[in-house]
Parts: structure tokens; sequence; C-alpha cells
């Protein structure tokens, strides 16, 4: 169990099960950011979003799980970075719609630009909050770098009591590599290794083929990268319908 989540609240898009939060984390920190938009009254719009976030936090208090609010004004990638980082969150849950084409647009966004800044682990879930989400991980390992991967098994510490099984993935040779990592993380474990082509499209498919419940994938911190988002971690984040897990170094 991770002991703080920091969870972006978008009222446009309903949050479900919330309540399952209370598996993850120990305490939870609900955000909302109000973006900077002409002619509008930024302070009136921040005092109903603090109002609105008080009554989810005091929902989510009555299970158990100690929760505050944080309302601030500006970008709201940048914005949901540096509040991670002064809260010390352990892991951000960014929701994503994946239903018409705007709510992809504004959602997607949100989540990209989270992506962008943040260097705290992020939790992408789609259609609501799935407390089963790490049941049974997908976790692809750059192995041509072994201190990120110890450092991605540290983080996988935090969640190693939610999962049943394990899938150890990695494009390329290394068989004996993920089984390394499998027995330090010290769970149920299966490995799957292939050669490697086109590999955001192969990991989600390997996900999807191993009936994993979520991916966890490395993010190596590129200037280019962060600009576009054309990383590995950015293009599964766009194909997978599953939860994905973003570690970035």
């Amino acid at each position: 169990m991770m002991d703080k989540v920091l969870f972006p609240v978008e009222f446009m898009n309903p949050v479900s099960k919330l309540d399952s939060l209370r598996k993850f984390a120990r305490k939870v920190v609900l955000t909302h950011i109000v973006e900077i938009m002409p002619l509008s009254s930024h302070l009136e719009v921040k005092e109903d979003v603090e109002r609105r976030l008080g009554g989810m936090a005091e929902r989510l208090k009555e299970t158990g799980v100690e929760t505050r609010t944080v309302v601030k004004i500006g970008n709201p990638g940048l914005k949901i970075a540096e509040i991670a980082e002064r809260e010390k969150a352990d892991m951000i849950v960014v929701p994503v719609m994946s239903g018409g084409f705007f709510k992809r647009l504004i959602y997607g966004n949100m989540a990209n630009n989270v992506l962008k800044f943040s260097r705290r682990p992020i939790l992408v879930v789609k259609d609501g909050f799935d407390d089963n989400a790490f049941e049974k991980p997908l976790i692809s390992l750059p192995l041509e770098d072994a201190e990120f991967c110890l450092d991605i098994m540290d983080t996988l510490k935090g969640i190693r009591k939610m999962i049943k099984t394990a899938v150890f993935y990695h494009a390329g040779n290394g068989k004996e590599e993920l089984e390394y990592y499998a027995r330090k993380l010290g769970v149920p474990y299966e490995v799957v290794v292939e050669e490697r082509k086109k590999l955001p499209e192969q990991i989600v498919n390997a996900a999807v083929s191993t009936k994993a419940t979520s991916i966890i994938v490395g993010r190596k911190s590129r200037f280019f990268d962060d600009i576009v988002m054309l990383g590995t971690a950015a293009s599964v984040v766009r194909r997978s319908p599953l939860p994905v897990l973003v570690i970035p170094k």
C-alpha cells in the first residue's frame, strides 16, 4: 500500500469507485486545477471547487482514509506535478475518459501534460477507477538500464501485496534478467520475451494476450520526447485499454 496518493479531479469526468482509493493508500490528496481563462472569475470558481472537493473528501474520510484537498489556479499539468512534489506523493492517479473525441482530447491532454511534467509515478486509468488494477500487472522493464530496473522494483514494493501474479516482459533477449527482477519483487510471476518490433504496440498486445489487469512501464526523460510526447510510455498510455502505471527515471 502506498503512503500517499494524489488524485486530480475533473468534475466533467464522473469519478467512479472513488472509495477504491482506500486500498491503494493511507492518505489521499484530492486536487483540482482551475485553468486561467479570459473574462472569468477564477476566485469564484476556486471557491466552488473547494466546496465540491470538500464533499468528496468527507466521503473518503468516512471509509477511514486520511484525506485533504488542494485547489490551485494555473496550468493543470505543471501544477499537479508541483503539488505531487510538495506533498511527496507516492503516486498520481489520473482518470481519463475514453468516450467521444472531445472527451478524449480534454482528458488525454491532461494525462499527457502530467506525464510531461511529473517526476512521480503516474497511474493513468480509463473509464473509472478499478481496485483490481494491480492483480496481474504486465511489467515492461528497460533491461539495458539495471539501475532504473532496480528503482522500478523499489517503487513497486508499495503495491506488492496487491499483486497476485506479475507478467515480466521484455522485447529482446533477457529471460534470466527478468527472472532476477521478478525474484527481487517477491511475487508469483511469468516471463514473456519476444523479438523487438514496434515496442508500444507489442507491450499493449502482450498485456491483452496474457490477460493482464494493467501495464507498468518506465519512462526515461528525453527533451524531444517531453515536448512532443512520442516516447514509449506515452504511446503505451494512448494505446492501452488497461490502466498504465508510468514510473519516471
